[in-house]
């Protein structure tokens, strides 16, 4: 019996269309006594257009797109054989995972960082009053990049309480409400919070990378379309408006954190060292923007 898979496949270039002919392929006599099938990239639609179909968080439901259709049409016409269920005999014992020794393991293993939820991003993004120019997180360059990156530090080290819903902390476990989120949506989180203490034009300049924008909805309640099983997957303490309408409040010895001047440029003062979590969160959300690029 073979333990080989394909852990991805379903290209969508040249063009969106698919046909996901090597269903059939890799289900077939050529290929059953090596591979044992695989996973489809990817059930949810998302921004790199790989889904089978939109997944609706709100109501629980599920839109399927043409490629959907596709995959069902190819596994109705497929009868692959293979070694039976009861004939398997499983000779292997459970790894646990490392403990971190801050050597050569330094992650913790639970809880897992929280699953991409795009209904609760989006309505995120409804509420913002400061954001990215730049919207699409695949249009993100080297120097876009940096500057988020820029952002991120400068206000992070200053008040890390605006920052600690998009808390991305592996070493830790440790993972914000809203830390799936692209890294467009979570610097646009900070920003937010920023602007709404310091409600001046220069406080929503970021050099250069970020706008004033009107909030499109600010009744609905975002908190909503959480996953049942956030509360238990996220260590992050959350403050109650993760996306804040002013006057944030330092957590740090209870004392409030205030700024007078009123023609303050985040983009040009100089940097304050930041603190570790500040400084965790950074090289986290370094590492998505590296990705992204």
């Amino acid at each position: 019996m073979s333990l080989f898979f394909f852990s991805e496949y379903g290209c969508n270039t040249p063009n969106r269309s698919r046909d996901f002919s090597d269903i059939p392929v890799m289900f077939g006599p050529k290929m059953m006594g090596i591979f044992s099938g695989g996973f489809i990239f990817e059930y949810s639609e998302e921004v790199n257009s790989f889904g089978l179909g939109y997944s609706y968080y709100s109501n629980k439901s599920f839109v399927p797109l043409q490629d959907y259709f596709q995959v069902k049409k190819q596994f109705s016409s497929i009868n692959p054989t293979g070694p039976k269920l009861n004939e398997f005999v499983s000779k292997g014992t459970k790894k646990e995972c490392p403990t971190p020794n801050g050597v050569n393991w330094l992650a913790k293993s639970y809880p897992l960082p929280l699953t991409p939820n795009n209904a609760l991003c989006d309505c995120l993004t409804k509420k913002f009053t400061c954001r990215t120019i730049e919207r699409d997180p695949r249009l993100i360059t080297p120097e876009l990049g940096e500057k988020i990156g820029d952002a991120f530090q400068y206000v992070c080290s200053k008040y890390p309480e605006m920052c600690t819903s998009v808390t991305n902390d592996p070493v830790n476990a440790n993972y914000g409400n809203h830390s799936a989120c692209d890294a467009l949506v979570a610097v646009s989180i900070v920003m937010t919070n920023y602007f709404n203490k310091f409600p001046t034009e220069d406080s929503c300049t970021f050099n250069g990378i970020a706008e004033i924008v009107e909030p499109e909805n600010d009744d609905e309640n975002c908190e909503d379309y959480k996953f049942d099983y956030l509360e238990y997957s996220s260590t992050a303490s959350v403050s109650s408006q993760d996306v804040s309408s002013g006057d944030a409040t330092s957590s740090q010895g209870g004392s409030s954190s205030t700024r007078t001047s009123s023609n303050f440029d985040p983009s040009t003062e100089d940097e304050e060292s930041s603190n570790d979590s500040a400084g965790i969160m950074f090289c986290a959300l370094a590492m998505i923007l590296i990705f992204l690029i």
